[in-house]
């Protein structure tokens, strides 16, 4: 659990691909799926007590790695003119979450989850979510506990599928 740094380590590597900043966020709480965050009542979407205990959990994440949140805040604060950001995402499911018995996958769907982990985030983190151009995301068998990894990437102007006119 935790925050790692890899521009300042690997500043030139990082350049070369076009990429001026790559941070990881590890062991952050899995969020629920869109369906069960805002759930319907009476005609309304209104935040299930299931996305208000993982908000919760999420500021305690952030309250044990505040040194390294504060860090990342002010890697974050002045992205270049005409950079992106790109988000990479692993899900770690207990396996009976995401496999039959028989091997098989279960529908456990993670892309509708993107949307309520990345508001989180790029919140914490005190970015406009627009700056997100690029990203993707994995399912994988946890060692242990569940939780999700979150790779975040200032990508330079030279990358092509994140060039802003």
């Amino acid at each position: 659990m935790g925050i790692e740094f890899y521009a300042k380590n690997n500043f030139k590597t990082c350049l070369s691909r076009g990429v001026l900043s790559s941070v990881w966020l590890y062991g952050l709480p899995i969020p629920p799926s869109l369906n069960n965050a805002y759930p319907s009542v009476n005609g309304r979407r209104v935040q299930s007590k299931e996305l208000h205990r993982w908000k919760v959990d999420m500021m305690e994440w952030a309250l044990i790695n505040r040194a390294s949140v504060k860090e990342l805040r002010n890697e974050f604060e002045f992205i270049p003119k005409g950079h992106t950001v790109a988000v990479n995402c692993v899900y770690y499911f207990k396996r009976e979450r995401v496999l039959t018995k028989k091997g098989d996958p279960k529908r456990l769907d993670v892309d509708n989850r993107l949307k309520v982990l990345l508001d989180q985030v790029t919140e914490l983190i005190g970015i406009d979510d627009c700056m997100i151009w690029q990203g993707s995301f994995w399912k994988r068998i946890a060692p242990d506990k569940e939780h999700c990894d979150v790779e975040l990437v200032i990508v330079g102007p030279k990358a092509p599928d994140a060039q802003i006119n």
